[in-house]
């Protein structure tokens, strides 16, 4: 293109000086396109100039238009609690944050969101869940231009809580037993240590079975006594929980043993005049052993001696006991308590001696010549 020029240019008119202008702005815009009407957007990688229209305004289009980018591995579980999960992830760019969950993969039923003042970390706590439960979950993170990115789907899985236990009661105490009440806030598997507070002996009784609300049952325990005890509860993930120590005192034993089943084996004893005869009988406590014995003609009771071993099965041989004859019997058992069990007074008659040859040969003797005896002995 050719401008005008007029030979003394130290004395242009301001009509030229305009024309100049104008010349000079149409040849700068004709060197970037040659319609002016019409915007070209220049860009390269990390800058892009677009929409460019020159006479109006001037944008310049960075990152910024870019979506944040979630770093690493991210999003992750950093903490976790039967009860609520804390997520973190980092950014490429400050943004904004939110969390999508639920308990089935790709359907997020809640969502948690935060947003922070031009950060590249992100954290997000989750609560009220549920105990061992498992969740699916995404994070996103939004600029301020309104660009956001996603992440994958992930998951955890909640673990079960410590378990708790409430409502300790003893109950139904005896001189020897005691039954322990308690619940659990779910299902446990319990064991109760107790110890003897006069021994300090200390044992355990464990509950089969998995339940919330527990019953588990002492027995072989001391009268008039007391006893510590603690509870341990144990979920199927191994998670364990401890009660605090609770005392009971057993009652006094004041019954004494009841005897039942009361049996006799009686027999002679070979080459001497003697019978031999053995008292059984079982009695519904551990107690000790003996028997009172008389021949029914008499007034005074011998007693054995006695075994002081305490059982509930109970045995003692007499072995001085004359033959042919009646004797009434007591069985004795006395418990730890020192109370006294006696059965009823039984009746035994032991067996005839047998006779030897030479005894009958007498015998029969005695016979044939007993009238000649009553005749001499009337003269």
């Amino acid at each position: 293109m050719i401008f005008p020029i007029k030979a003394n240019c130290n004395h242009r008119s301001k009509k030229t000086d305009r024309f100049w202008v104008v010349g000079l702005v149409f040849c700068c815009i004709s060197m970037f396109h040659p319609n002016v009407s019409k915007a070209q957007s220049l860009g390269s990688e990390n800058y892009q100039l677009g929409n460019v229209n020159f006479g109006q305004q001037l944008f310049f289009t960075t990152s910024e238009y870019a979506a944040p980018v979630i770093l690493g591995s991210g999003p992750e579980v950093v903490e976790l609690t039967p009860f609520s999960a804390k997520i973190r992830w980092l950014t490429d760019k400050n943004s904004f944050s939110t969390v999508f969950y639920g308990v089935e993969s790709g359907a997020y039923s809640q969502e948690v969101s935060k947003a922070y003042e031009g950060t590249t970390s992100h954290e997000i706590e989750l609560l009220n869940l549920n105990p061992k439960t498992t969740y699916y979950f995404t994070a996103l993170s939004k600029d301020y231009n309104g660009n956001s990115g996603q992440s994958e789907e992930k998951i955890f899985t909640t673990p079960l809580p410590v378990p708790e236990i409430s409502a300790i009661e003893v109950s139904n105490i005896t001189k020897n037993t005691a039954e322990i009440y308690f619940n659990t806030n779910y299902y446990t598997s319990s064991i109760i240590e107790y110890i003897n507070l006069e021994t300090i002996i200390k044992k355990t009784v464990a509950e089969s079975g998995f339940s919330k609300q527990h019953k588990i049952v002492i027995d072989n325990l001391s009268d008039d006594t007391d006893y510590s005890c603690i509870i341990i509860a144990r979920d199927d993930e191994g998670h364990e929980s401890v009660s605090s120590s609770f005392v009971f005192h057993t009652q006094k034993d004041s019954d004494p043993p009841i005897i039942d089943d009361i049996q006799f084996d009686i027999n002679l004893v070979t080459g001497k005049n003697k019978v031999r005869a053995t008292i059984a009988w079982k009695t519904d406590e551990e107690s000790t052993s003996m028997v009172a014995y008389k021949e029914s003609n008499t007034d005074q009771y011998q007693e054995s001696q006695e075994l002081e071993d305490n059982v509930k099965n109970h045995f003692i041989t007499l072995t001085d006991l004359k033959p042919q004859t009646t004797y009434k019997v007591i069985a004795i058992s006395k418990d730890v308590a020192g109370n006294l069990g006696k059965s009823e007074e039984y009746v035994i008659l032991t067996p005839k001696q047998k006779r030897t040859f030479l005894q009958i040969i007498l015998e029969n003797i005695q016979q044939i010549f007993e009238p000649f005896a009553r005749l001499f002995g009337s003269e």
